[in-house]
């Protein structure tokens, strides 16, 4: 699309006129980072029509009048008919720098409104950005989804809009150039707890509401997504009770490496599960903390117990995958060609099993920032903490398991904190056995751990308590700005900093930070 600026080489990509399909419509739009180099987009959607078989956006420079036309493929949802297709465009190289109009098609009359973007900055030019940064984000509110199916352990109030508000105020200002969520999109896991029926499946309809509900954001910057545990399956009693109709096609993160297109097959990563992208001499590594390493959440099992997971490649190949990229990443680095390595993921790093292995790689090639959540609310430890690299635990962005926090940023230590509220996803999972036994389903191995506790002492070997710590409604903001990297927390109630965070190149490991 570089030659989009002559129009006659827009008008070679034309093509003709489209099937009509009656009843169908785009939904669902977002945006991924693809090409060589990061240097263009992939678009995905949805159309609930089964017999939609047809993908092509239409995306024109903002300053010119005719469209070049992209075709794409599509794909069946994994629950078979009944259940819509899902469509995937990417386009050619794109100028850097430069606004596009674009819109999604299925048919000449089954359209989506038309949407903008600015495509990626060139790779290695030293321009300023800023990234939303954050994990473990729901879908509306215990107000309009409240809990109708007990089940021990989850938040009886609780709020994802106000996250989804302040992104929208900044947004509609162009406050930010991409999202990155760093696992648990949409809780439609834990869908089943919030309908009538026990036996309801929810689980898709959750998912593509929530993709609807931040379409206003994901249609504009790239929204980058990582692996978490509540990606890995449908554990309702439906998906449990009927496994060959839903439980085994939604099973190992199948919804999750359907739904997204994220840049695995540019870096050599597999599917969704890890990958890597680059922006604006940055880059950008996107680490699988569930599955396909020994100790993994996930490696066997999802979240239930029950369906396998993991194995998405041989055994030793994600890790090799890692070490590679982020060697890589570094001799760029030294070369002059990139400023800072950032690495994100959906689990902290609690034991030390994790520092021996992951961790060692990131103190070999000078990972300068990690960000994680599954922790549902913030922790920041400094680079002393952990061999040099920043780590940022930011997974307060609002769901169906985390409580709603009123007070003082701060007040509230990590281990005051676990005493009251970290422990709810050992009793959200103690319940649901019980539940699943007390129905007389299969209750598979519980997952009752203390992870949400766990963040309260994970400086390296167990060196005390983040440096700061809220439980507070919140996300972040990462602005790369020449030699420098500033991280600030926002609180997604009233816009407010919470805290703030200046990091400087890996090899100075210089911090200083402000509240």
């Amino acid at each position: 699309l570089a030659a989009m600026a002559s129009r006659t080489a827009a008008l070679a990509l034309m093509v003709g006129s489209l099937p009509i399909v009656v009843g169908a419509y785009p939904e669902q739009v977002h945006l991924a980072l693809s090409g060589e180099g990061s240097s263009t987009y992939t678009i995905m959607w949805f159309n609930a029509d089964d017999e939609v078989d047809y993908s092509q956006v239409s995306v024109k420079l903002a300053t010119e009048s005719d469209s070049a036309v992209v075709a794409g493929t599509s794909e069946l949802s994994s629950l078979g008919s009944g259940y819509g297709t899902h469509h995937t465009v990417t386009l050619p190289k794109l100028l850097p720098g430069t606004l596009y109009n674009y819109r999604v098609e299925n048919s000449d009359a089954d359209v989506s409104e038309w949407f903008s973007f600015t495509s990626p900055p060139e790779k290695e030019k030293d321009e300023t950005f800023t990234a939303a940064i954050m994990g473990d984000w729901g879908y509306l509110s215990s107000d309009e989804r409240p809990w109708t199916i007990p089940v021990g352990g989850l938040a009886s109030k609780w709020d994802a809009t106000r996250t989804r508000e302040s992104l929208e105020r900044l947004n509609n200002v162009e406050g930010f150039d991409l999202l990155w969520l760093v696992g648990d999109a949409s809780y439609s896991d834990d869908s089943f707890g919030h309908v009538t029926e026990l036996l309801h499946f929810d689980y898709d309809n959750i998912y593509g509401s929530w993709m609807n509900w931040v379409q206003n954001i994901s249609s504009r910057v790239p929204f980058m997504v990582s692996p978490g545990n509540h990606e890995s399956e449908c554990h309702s009693p439906a998906c449990v009770l009927q496994p060959l109709k839903y439980g085994k096609k939604l099973s190992n993160f199948t919804a999750f490496n359907q739904r997204w297109s994220m840049p695995s097959v540019e870096s050599d990563g597999v599917e969704n599960m890890w990958y890597s992208f680059d922006w604006a001499r940055v880059h950008m590594v996107s680490i699988n903390t569930e599955t396909d390493f020994a100790g993994a959440g996930e490696e066997t099992k999802g979240d239930s117990g029950i369906y396998a997971a993991g194995s998405f490649a041989e055994d030793g190949v994600y890790m090799a995958w890692l070490e590679a990229d982020l060697a890589k990443a570094a001799a760029a680095r030294e070369a002059g060609e990139i400023d800072f390595i950032i690495a994100g993921g959906h689990r902290p790093f609690t034991d030390d099993e994790w520092c021996d292995t992951v961790g060692a790689l990131f103190l070999k090639y000078g990972v300068d920032m990690y960000f994680s959540g599954h922790s549902h609310s913030y922790s920041r430890f400094t680079a002393d903490q952990h061999d040099g690299t920043t780590h940022v635990v930011v997974g307060g962005a609002g769901n169906d398991e985390h409580p709603w926090a009123d007070g003082e940023p701060g007040k509230r230590t990590c281990q005051e904190w676990c005493k009251n509220a970290g422990g709810a996803s050992a009793a959200k999972a103690k319940a649901r056995h019980d539940l699943r036994a007390k129905a007389g389903l299969p209750v598979g191995e519980t997952h009752a751990t203390t992870d949400q506790c766990k963040i309260c002492n994970a400086g390296k070997r167990g060196a005390g308590e983040p440096a700061f710590f809220t439980d507070l409604y919140a996300y972040g903001l990462l602005k790369k700005e020449g030699q420098t990297l500033t991280w600030t927390l926002v609180h997604s109630v009233d816009d407010t900093v919470i805290d703030e965070v200046t990091v400087e190149p890996f090899s100075t490991t210089a911090e200083s930070a402000t509240i």
